[in-house]
């Protein structure tokens, strides 16, 4: 699926959790792709690898 709504988010700060996986992580790469600076949060302990696929984003795993 490709996204081709034009959204600019630059310098914005976002939170997504469950960014690690489906939804949450589709969700996560169109805000770094609009320019937004990303947390992404998650539980899983491969989580950390998903969130490095999206580049810029800084990940924090729950407990």
């Amino acid at each position: 699926m490709t996204n081709t709504a034009t959204f600019d988010f630059s310098g914005a700060r976002v939170l997504v959790t469950g960014g690690t996986s489906g939804i949450g992580h589709a969700v996560a790469r169109a805000f770094v792709d609009a320019g937004a600076v990303v947390t992404v949060t998650g539980t899983g302990p491969d989580a950390a690898a998903y969130a490095t696929d999206l580049g810029g984003c800084t990940y924090r795993q729950l407990r």
